[in-house]
Formats: structure tokens, sequence, C-alpha cells
């Protein structure tokens, strides 16, 4: 049988996983989201689309897609 301890460890490691996957998912929404935007600014529609199948195929690797755009200086800029 478990001891208390050993639930509260388990339980704790249980909401870091939990928080994290949250924050995952917000990311890859907001990537999305701010992908779709970008369709209104400035860039080739090539950037646009790229953009686009990032968001959309590498959701759930959000990161991805933010340092594609934080690279790529012509995409998603304010006209």
């Amino acid at each position: 049988m478990e001891s208390d301890n050993e639930k509260l460890k388990v339980s704790g490691v249980g909401i870091v996983i939990l928080i994290f996957a949250i924050i995952w998912f917000v990311a890859g929404l907001a990537a999305f989201i701010t992908s779709l935007v970008c369709f209104g600014r400035s860039g080739e529609t090539s950037d646009k689309v790229i953009g686009l199948l990032l968001a959309i195929f590498l959701g759930p690797l959000a990161p991805f897609y933010f340092v594609y755009l934080g690279f790529n200086k012509r995409y998603c800029r304010k006209i």
C-alpha cells in the first residue's frame, strides 16, 4: 500500500504534467490563430502558406512556428 507521501509525489508530478500540457495546447492554438492573422499582414504568399502549414501540422510543436515567425523578417509584419 502506498504511503501518503508517495501519493503526494505522484499527484504533484501529475499536476505539473497537466499544467505543461495545457500551456502547450494554448501555445499551439495561439500559433494557429497567429498564422491566420498573418494572412492580412506583410509577406509573400508562400511565407503565409508555410506559416499556416507549420501551425497546422506542427501545432503540437508550437515553438517551431514562433521560431519561424521570429526569424523570417519579411513574414507577418504590420503593413
